[in-house]
């Protein structure tokens, strides 16, 4: 048996088809017609063996990430896209509003006390990130009814 496991008149078979300078799908489909089982992946390790070929480059890349294993996975780091969010509601028969920019994940987080209090001012313009923009939410009072929330 060779290092892949193998059988050595599969590898001789192989190799001579190699020797013939043949490309490696030809050897591939002459192997399958031959009758030899071996996996496409193990026959192109050979050829390049036998060439004298570099292996191939950064293939653990092309591989799906839920198949990669652990210490290969590349890291993947993408740029957060930026939303925005209006709140609009009544509080004492006067319309006020919310602004609201920032990730998914930190609008949520405002919006858990925008939706039971207004803002100080009549319109306000917020960065959910800032904590200092959280002193825009009026705690003391309360919406007349649930406001509306459009993004």
């Amino acid at each position: 048996m060779s290092k892949k496991g193998a059988k050595t008149t599969t590898v001789h078979r192989i190799r001579e088809l190699s020797r013939t300078r043949k490309s490696a799908n030809e050897i591939v489909r002459q192997t399958r017609r031959e009758g030899i089982g071996i996996r496409r992946k193990t026959i192109l390790t050979y050829i390049r063996g036998f060439r004298g070929k570099a292996p191939k480059k950064d293939v653990y890349k092309y591989i799906p990430r839920k198949y990669r294993i652990r210490e290969r996975r590349i890291p993947f780091e993408h740029e957060v896209k930026q939303k925005h969010v209006s709140v609009y509601g009544k509080q004492k028969g006067i319309n006020k509003r919310y602004e609201i920019s920032g990730t998914g994940h930190e609008i949520m987080d405002f919006l858990r006390d925008a939706v039971f209090h207004p803002p100080r001012r009549r319109i306000a313009r917020i960065r959910a990130n800032r904590i200092s923009d959280r002193k825009e939410v009026d705690y003391g009072k309360v919406w007349d009814s649930r406001p509306k929330i459009e993004s």
